[in-house]
């Protein structure tokens, strides 16, 4: 591992006219030492969003520190969104209003829903489509009931074949279908993760045709 790697990967990216994002994984264990360890890497990289990635058991087993770890991130200098569960009423252990209805100096911490909608063994599109509707719709309940309606959106999807996860082609265009008619203008971009992993597999290439297109 080469330290300077991602300052080196960042300044290519810029270099070439292409954003940053941040994905940290969040623990709450330490949430002040998190919070400020997430602080100095923006400070570092200057990403365009922060995405928080809040779940499994280094979030759920100290969610009572959820205020104390959003009370140190402030308000960083570029929009934060939760990256969590795809489906909130199933995690109501993550106390969604907490993390919705956070203020710093009278604005909110979290300025977008980037949750994580894998599919998850629903490859079949049809199905696939109405997980998504599910999914955003359990989040859209949370976020109403905190008063934060209409939220931006800007969610993470997959690319990948590990687990099973991948979609189809056509099961992509449906989710990204049903995005668009659930949010409208809310929908502001949409993430493909770990789409890199898989470019040796040329069974993939109609996934990422239509992630392109």
């Amino acid at each position: 591992y080469k330290p300077t790697y991602h300052a080196e990967l960042v300044a290519r990216c810029m270099d070439a006219g292409i954003s940053i994002s941040m994905w940290p994984v969040v623990s709450l264990y330490a949430p002040e030492r998190m919070a400020e360890a997430v602080l100095r890497d923006t400070e570092l990289y200057k990403p365009e969003r922060l995405f928080l990635d809040a779940e499994r058991h280094w979030v759920v087993d100290y969610i009572a520190n959820t205020k104390r770890f959003l009370d140190r991130l402030g308000k960083p200098g570029m929009p934060v969104g939760l990256s969590s569960y795809r489906r909130a009423d199933a995690h109501p252990e993550m106390s969604w209003g907490v993390w919705l209805a956070h203020k710093t100096a009278g604005q909110y911490t979290i300025d977008f829903q980037g949750q994580q909608l894998y599919p998850i063994g629903w490859n079949a599109p049809a199905a696939y489509a109405e997980q998504t509707r599910l999914d955003v719709m359990s989040h859209e309940k949370e976020t109403a009931k905190v008063g934060r309606m209409p939220m931006p959106w800007f969610p993470f999807m997959p690319a990948f074949a590990e687990h099973g996860w991948t979609p189809s082609a056509e099961g992509f265009k449906r989710m990204v279908l049903s995005l668009h008619t659930l949010l409208g203008d809310r929908l502001v971009g949409l993430n493909a993760w770990a789409l890199d992993q898989n470019l040796v597999d040329p069974g993939l290439e109609p996934v990422y045709d239509a992630i392109r297109t």
